[in-house]
């Protein structure tokens, strides 16, 4: 049998074995890749709308980036695996019956920057067609630079607790989170905020009783 090509190291995969494995480590885990600031403006976004009575009906993406990730994105099979990862997050508030093509293109002068444009179509009182564009473009690596260190601070937590496998609560920092189908951002966020109170105080109180 022919080895098989290895993924990018960005897209890892999405198996079971790869998701339970760290438990056999003893080392917690909570998603695979990562949500920045443009994805988290798309899930808080989402909840509006039926409040306010619109219902949508197809949401469009496009990605436009250029170095590492650029270049990474350029292989058929890595930018298959983003665009399943995306399509998955998104299709769970939106809804399966809604129609939403998403591309990513390589552009090599773009460098670092990264530019994401996004078109929500909805209809809304009697009917009436109503449109959202969004346009997002910012250095990729200040995006990510502050959700990496508010995440190795929460594993640090969840090492400190005793926490193995799979941490469910830290989904709010991921496009495809492990261990919870919830991806409604503020939800995930409550429950966050809410596991850091938590394990915070388990641990404070665990240095306390400790002879």
């Amino acid at each position: 049998m022919p080895p098989t090509r290895p993924s990018p190291p960005r897209h890892p995969s999405t198996s079971p074995c790869c998701a339970n494995a760290p438990s056999a480590r003893a080392s917690p885990t909570p998603g695979r890749t990562a949500r920045r600031a443009r994805r988290c403006c798309a899930r808080c976004s989402r909840p509006c709308s039926p409040a306010r009575g619109f219902r949508v009906q197809s949401w469009a993406g496009t990605n436009l980036l250029g170095g590492g990730d650029g270049a990474t994105l350029a292989d058929p099979e890595a930018v298959r695996s983003k665009l399943v990862s995306k399509n998955r997050g998104l299709h769970a508030l939106v809804g399966d019956d809604v129609v939403a093509p998403l591309h990513i293109d390589n552009v090599p002068d773009l460098g670092d920057v990264k530019t994401a444009w996004d078109h929500v179509s909805a209809t809304g009182f009697l009917g009436s067609r109503v449109t959202l564009q969004t346009t997002w473009s910012a250095y990729d690596s200040a995006l990510a630079a502050p959700l990496v260190i508010d995440l190795v601070r929460s594993l640090s937590l969840a090492t400190r607790a005793g926490h193995a496998g799979v941490v469910a609560a830290l989904g709010c920092f991921f496009k495809d989170p492990w261990g919870s189908d919830v991806h409604a951002f503020g939800e995930q966020t409550a429950q966050y905020v809410s596991w850091v109170h938590d394990t915070a105080a388990a641990v404070a109180a665990a240095r306390v009783a400790a002879p």
